[in-house]
């Protein structure tokens, strides 16, 4: 039997089942976006003055700044999301033109241990003097 397909109408709760992680966060993502129902961008601007309880000659009090304040949290951008520098070091390791660098380098010392064991090269070659 074919499981049923899941459309946006479907509210993911928490004990349902869904076939991927997925889909599940684009079910949630998509019912977030349903609830959030904006309209002050469309109401005359003393409905909104009225609804946000401000006077738009003074704006808000010290007292409803406070309050709001503690309500919302400060009017602030979160800090993006910053990599360890572990991951860091792992992602120029294994990107571009290091992976290039790396293979060239193992090419080089399979070649040189090939050289090494033919016994035709003199191994005086192999000792540099500085």
């Amino acid at each position: 039997m074919k499981n049923p397909v899941l459309t946006v109408d479907d509210a993911p709760e928490p004990n349902v089942k869904v076939r991927s992680r997925k889909t599940r966060n684009l079910l949630v993502l998509e019912q977030l976006r349903k609830e959030v129902q904006m309209d002050e961008h469309m109401i005359p601007l003393q409905e909104l003055f009225e609804r946000l309880q401000v006077d738009p000659s003074y704006g808000h009090t010290n007292d409803q700044v406070e309050r709001l304040l503690q309500l919302y949290g400060p009017n602030a951008l979160s800090p993006p999301i910053t990599l360890p520098v572990v991951l860091k070091f792992a992602k120029h390791l294994v990107g571009g033109f290091s992976l290039l660098l790396l293979a060239a380098s193992a090419l080089s010392f399979v070649a040189l241990g090939v050289q090494y064991i033919d016994d035709s090269i003199p191994k005086t070659q192999w000792t540099t003097s500085f």
